[in-house]
């Protein structure tokens, strides 16, 4: 996977993530302040290293 390609996924995914539950999102975020972005960059870079093939042919399939 290029780099650009995990990028486009990354922020595609913390977009997701984001839209789905902005109120808990904004919570956790006020809460937590950056130790919680850490956390949630640290789980979108698992996820995708995690499902990059399968996030790949997603993404073609889309």
């Amino acid at each position: 996977m290029e780099k650009k390609d995990a990028d486009a996924i990354a922020s595609n995914l913390l977009q997701h993530i984001i839209a789905s539950q902005p109120a808990l999102f904004s919570a956790m975020a006020a809460a937590n302040g950056l130790q919680q972005s850490i956390q949630i960059a640290n789980f979108c870079a698992a996820f995708i290293d995690g499902h990059s093939e399968w996030l790949v042919k997603r993404s073609k399939r889309d």
